[in-house]
């Protein structure tokens, strides 16, 4: 999977990070590279396996229980326009074939 999405424009000092973990560990955690107004990420489950060879990433098995559950956590950090700390995270789930994503806004403290 290629993960891909737009900061704001109006952002400044604007920095990035991720997580990928099962319930049982965290495969991989760190920054990332902002380009302009576009953060992106390579989810390679062939790659964590090398790493995690108890990684159940490319099962004979089918839909959602043929393999580990991985959550992906990320979070952009900067400064809005009106000179405010501002936070997105996005958090996508992989279930074998499947794919969920949730999108979350923090500013100031409180969910938008």
């Amino acid at each position: 999977f290629n993960l891909t999405w737009q900061i704001p424009p109006d952002w400044t000092g604007v920095r990035a990070y991720h997580t990928v973990s099962t319930p049982s560990y965290v495969l991989s955690d760190g920054t990332l590279q902002v380009f302009g107004t576009t953060v992106s990420y390579q989810y390679s489950p062939a790659a964590l396996s090398a790493d995690f060879p108890n990684l159940e990433s490319t099962s004979a098995g089918s839909g959602s229980s043929g393999s580990d559950v991985v959550t992906l956590t990320f979070a952009v950090l900067g400064t809005d326009a009106n000179g405010d700390s501002a936070i997105r995270t996005r958090t996508v789930m992989i279930f074998h074939d499947r794919l969920y994503s949730v999108d979350g806004q923090v500013r100031g403290g409180d969910v938008e």
